[in-house]
């Protein structure tokens, strides 16, 4: 028995032996299976893990910036003079007695530390890698309300930040970055970047918006018979002005210049008129009858329409006008009075029907005051008036006037008429009718029923 036992008691004594020699030698060390902050202190005392921690941290930090367009730059530990302070006594020293337990569980502890750097070297390497030598950058742009957009009225544009590095947060971001030994930067999610001061969702803009939008709820539509034409906010809206205390007013020249412009395309007065004669013959006719815009005047009536954002389908102010608006350049309609010079002869027709016809005498060509051709709405008409000229004064019974002073009128100091008489005695450039023929006529006509000369 008692040779059984000797060899294990010594093998168990030098167990004993070789566990209390290594807790020994343990004493003031961290035991096998520590690590602090990622480094393996294992053995070491509190000094040459805090040289291992300090050496290790300036050697291997780095911080990966990404700037907005994702590309990288690097500021590492020793290019700013990164140094950094352990208090290795905050983490107490196990027992020694446990480091067998130790070394088959490995314990990872953290340790804070006291960073301090060299600003200036951080904010000047930022600004090589990242303030200078770029590429063109885009500034940033506040939100804004459009110009017209046709369709969609006036709208609020988005701001654009740009990627313009906003120097001051970059190294206020930089800086915090490197004290708390961040590994990665995203200057974007930093606010690194100067930003739009105005943003689309802006109150002001928006009510702004809105205001301009409300200018634009008139709608004109002009009636020239089968034909509409509509004035909306695609065209006037540039005439619109807002002024700083926000009264409202129109840009007088484009809404003159667009009158203009629907006159010479609309207007039917002083155009040439292709006309059927009593006789059958086409001839061609100009004057002034027919439709004639005034730009004055409907300048003031759509000025005080669009101001009250009415809708509305009208006629534009006339100076003068047709009688037919559905029928093109031929809008004289089918009553109208025919002078037919050649033949000297006057018919009133009355919805397509003659319904008189006379003998006249026009102006006299032999002394120049042959009646002038053309198209002409009657001025007026009356009774019982004087016509005077430089060699003569006459009464008449009934005064029709539709050219200046030329006019339809009876002339009782004449016998005759028609025939070839005006060439050699005719008038001052009057018609001249029997006054049978004009006491008839004078009841049917109106102002500004048509009357057409022609040869």
């Amino acid at each position: 028995m008692k040779k059984m036992f000797g060899p294990a008691l010594l093998f168990l004594g030098m167990l004993v032996f070789f566990y209390g020699a290594i807790a020994f030698y343990l004493e003031g060390r961290f035991l096998p299976g520590s690590e602090i902050n990622g480094y393996d202190v294992s053995l070491m005392n509190r000094t040459e893990a805090e040289t291992l921690l300090r050496d290790g941290l300036i050697r291997d930090y780095v911080l990966r910036i990404f700037d907005i367009h994702g590309e990288e730059s690097e500021i590492r530990g020793e290019e700013i003079g990164l140094s950094a302070e352990f208090s290795l006594e905050e983490l107490p020293l196990e027992k020694r007695e446990d480091w067998l337990l130790r070394l088959l569980s490995p314990e990872k502890q953290e340790l804070s530390s006291r960073i301090s750097y060299s600003e200036e070297a951080l904010q000047t390497l930022l600004t090589e890698r990242l303030l200078t030598g770029k590429n063109p950058e885009t500034a940033p742009r506040n939100a804004f309300v459009t110009g017209f957009v046709p369709g969609s009225g006036y709208l609020v544009a988005a701001e654009q930040d740009g990627d313009t590095i906003d120097r001051e947060q970059l190294f206020r971001a930089a800086g915090e970055a490197v004290s708390a030994l961040r590994s990665e930067l995203v200057l974007d999610q930093e606010g690194c970047y100067q930003r739009a001061e105005l943003r689309q969702d802006d109150p002001a803009l928006k009510a702004e918006a809105e205001a301009r939008n409300h200018l634009l709820t008139a709608e004109i539509s002009y009636d020239f018979g089968e034909r509409q034409l509509v004035l909306n906010e695609d065209t006037y809206s540039s005439w619109m002005q807002v002024g700083e205390d926000g009264t409202v007013s129109i840009d007088r020249e484009p809404l003159l210049a667009y009158l203009r412009a629907l006159k010479a395309n609309t207007d039917t007065a002083g155009s040439v008129r292709s006309f059927r004669t009593v006789e059958g013959s086409l001839v061609n006719v100009k004057g002034p009858y027919g439709y004639s815009l005034s730009v004055e005047k409907e300048a003031e009536q759509l000025t005080e329409e669009l101001l009250a954002g009415v809708n509305v389908s009208r006629e534009p102010v006339y100076l003068t006008r047709g009688v037919d608006r559905n029928n093109g350049s031929d809008d004289y309609g089918s009553s109208y009075v025919e002078v037919d010079l050649t033949k000297q002869k006057v018919y009133l027709v009355q919805d397509g029907t003659v319904s008189l016809s006379t003998d006249c005498v026009t102006g006299n060509v032999s002394r120049g005051h042959a009646t002038p051709p053309g198209i002409f709405p009657l001025t007026y008409k009356t009774t019982n008036a004087i016509l005077r000229g430089p060699d003569y004064e006459s009464h008449v019974n009934y005064w029709m006037p539709f050219n200046g002073g030329i006019g339809l009128h009876d002339a009782t100091w004449r016998g005759r008429f028609g025939g070839e008489i005006y060439r050699y005695s005719g008038s001052h450039g009057c018609v001249n009718l029997p006054l049978s023929a004009a006491k008839t006529l004078y009841p049917q006509l109106s102002k500004g029923q048509p009357v057409i000369c022609h040869y």
